[in-house]
Parts: structure tokens; sequence; C-alpha cells
């Protein structure tokens, strides 16, 4: 009975992991080509799409506090589920620059927290079997896998606005699920003024700007890695198969990764996604070959899938169990938030300019971002909690 009920809650944690990354392999792709078909410039491009990951800043900490305060996590994680389902419904209403960067604002106040919440469930779930965290994530992966490859067919034969409806009918259906996932209880809890201190100081400062580093360098890619293809000739089919060949290849470590935590510290893994981010933009800076474009797809592996795993595992191991949440949530935001906001701006005005030239600047962002990384202190999932600290 046990053993039914512990699997039977990992169906419902993959589920929203499936779900959630469903609705993001419509969004990153084809939203910009959206607004690419509909006259929007790069320029607008990158200030639509930062504007979401803008409001993934500071608003998610404050849902966060709320939650862990108050112990209303699971309250919190269905409002925000159905309000961001029910406000992209206006995206189908307007074409108007300033109403789609006001829908987005106020849509991304809602969609940003639901992450940080659904990786904090997911953690405490496991308890102590935390490498099997990749297990669960993976079906994330394969979400989207379905969606980017899909979306990507039907862009060849209907409208484009099939990307609003897919984004809609996929946060429905998370939205749904989020109704009967789990919530481990645990009393409401009071946050000190030191553990929130702790957050914000020493190793754990250097790591939230290594990721918010990461994940800018991937501005561009996310914003504008749909619109260089479509621009080079490729089609809608090819763009929808090289976005799922990222994601076929981060399942492969997400199964894997079991072993990658057992025999590397968290801080080598980290390096590790670095070189490879180098590797990966210099690549598509200087070749539009499609094997040379699907080889740089591959490192999507370690540059997302080894580096998202790998940071979720040590933000785990750098706070207490009062402020999980937070944790998570301020992760999302450093990452996620301000790091996406910035290379979604930066990398608009730049593609506007320099094109596919503007990945160097990607690779640059991400050596510094490794030389960085050097400096953080060296953790392992197998060590005890108070080596962690």
């Amino acid at each position: 009975m046990q053993l039914y009920f512990f699997k039977n809650n990992i169906f419902l944690f993959s589920g929203n992991y499936f779900f959630y990354f469903l609705v993001l392999g419509v969004y990153f792709p084809y939203f910009p080509l959206y607004c690419h078909y509909a006259g929007f410039s790069e320029n607008q491009i990158g200030m639509i799409t930062a504007l979401k990951t803008f409001s993934a800043i500071l608003f998610p900490l404050a849902w966060a506090w709320l939650a862990d305060r108050f112990n209303i996590h699971h309250n919190i994680f269905l409002l925000c589920h159905f309000l961001a389902a029910f406000l992209w419904c206006f995206f189908f209403f307007t074409e108007s620059f300033v109403m789609m960067m006001l829908i987005m604002f106020i849509y991304g106040l809602f969609h940003s927290p639901i992450i940080g919440f659904t990786e904090a469930f997911t953690v405490g779930f496991l308890g102590g079997k935390k490498s099997g965290y990749g297990n669960i994530r993976l079906w994330g992966s394969v979400g989207f896998i379905l969606a980017v490859w899909g979306c990507g067919i039907a862009l060849d034969f209907l409208s484009p606005v099939i990307v609003l409806w897919l984004v809609f009918s996929g946060s429905i259906a998370g939205a749904w699920l989020a109704v009967y996932t789990p919530v481990k209880k645990k009393t409401a809890a009071r946050i000190y003024k030191k553990d929130i201190i702790r957050l914000f100081s020493g190793n754990s400062i250097l790591f939230l700007l290594i990721t918010f580093i990461m994940l800018m360098s991937h501005g561009v890619y996310y914003g504008f890695f749909s619109i260089h293809l479509s621009k080079a000739g490729f089609s809608g089919s090819f763009i929808g198969f090289v976005w799922a060949v990222a994601s076929i290849a981060e399942i492969f470590v997400m199964i894997g990764s079991r072993y990658l935590f057992y025999y590397f510290s968290l801080k080598n893994l980290i390096l590790f996604s670095f070189a490879a981010a180098v590797l990966r933009w210099c690549l598509l800076a200087f070749s539009i070959d499609p094997v040379v474009i699907i080889f740089s797809q591959i490192l999507h592996a370690v540059t997302y899938g080894i580096f998202h795993m790998t940071t979720i595992l040590y933000m785990d191991l750098l706070v207490d169990s009062g402020v999980k949440t937070i944790g998570q949530t301020v992760l999302n935001a450093s990452s996620y938030g301000l790091g996406l906001m910035v290379g979604y701006l930066v990398g608009g005005m730049g593609f506007a300019v320099l094109g596919s030239d503007m990945f160097l600047i990607s690779a640059g962002m991400a050596f510094s971002g490794g030389v960085l990384a050097m400096g953080l202190h060296s953790l392992k999932i197998h060590s005890s909690q108070s080596s962690a600290r």
C-alpha cells in the first residue's frame, strides 16, 4: 500500500513538470515567433518577453514568504495556476504592443511562482532520496519535447494563433493536476532574519550570481533561436525537431542523474555546464549547418539539464527547512527571472544589430560565469546538511 502511494505521488509530481514544461515548450520557441509573425521588431519582442521574466524577480518572493509564513503553500499554488491560465486568454484579443506588455506583466505575476513551488514540493516529497529528482523532472522534458515538435509541425499548416491555444490548453491541464498534488503538512514556519541573511551572503550570493549569468547567456537562445533559424530558411518542422533534440538529450542525463550526483560534486557539475555553454554558443555564432545546430542542441543536456538539476539541489543544501520554498524561489528569481530578463533585453538589442554574432556575446557571458563558479564551495548531496553550510 505504501509503495503504491509513493508511486501515485510520483505520477502527480511528474505530471506537474510535464504540463509546466509543455507550456514552456510552446512559449519559449514559438511565442517570440508568434510576435515576429504579428509584425513586432526584435527590440519589441525582447521587451515583451523580458516583462514576464521581470515579474519573476520580486513577486514570487512575496508569494513564497506568504506560503512559508502562514503554511498556505497549496492554496497559493492553485491560485497562481488558475489565474495564469485565465490571464493568458487576453492575448487572443489584442496585437497592440502596449496591451501585450501589460498582459505579459500581469500574467508573469502569477505564472512565475509556479515552478519554485513545484521544485520545493518535489524536493520535500523525496526527503532523503533527493538523487531521484532527475527521474521525476525528466517528465518535464517529455512534455517540452511533445510541445516543441508538435507545435513546429502545426505551424507549417496552421495559423500562428495555434501558439496561444496550446499554451492555454496546457495551462488548464496543469491547473487541474495541481488540485490533486499532495503537499507535505508542516506547521507555519517562523522565518528568522539570520536565515535570510545567510541566503544573501558569502557562498550563497556567489551561487545566485552565477545562476544569473548562466541564464543571461541563454537569453539570445530562448528569445531569438527560432527567429534565427526561420530567417536562415529552415521550416517550422525543422525548428520543432531541433528544439525536441535538446530536450531528448537532457532526458538521458536526468535518467543517469543518480550516478552524476554520486560521483561528482555539485561544483564540478556547475563548472562543466559553463564550459559546455561556451562551446554551444560559439557553435551557433559560427555555423548554420544543420549538423552543427543539432550538435549544439545536444549540449542542452549539459547547459540546461545538468545545470538545472545541480542548482536545485545546491540551493536545497544552502537553506534550512523553514525557508525551502523561499530558497527555491530566490534561485528561480535570480536565474529565470533577472537572468533571463537581462538576457532578453540585451539579446533583443544585440540581435537586431549583430544577428548570429550575438551568440558570441552569450559565450563571453558563460565564460565569465565559469570563472566565478570556481570560487563556489564544493558540495555533494550525500554529504550531511551541516557540511553544506
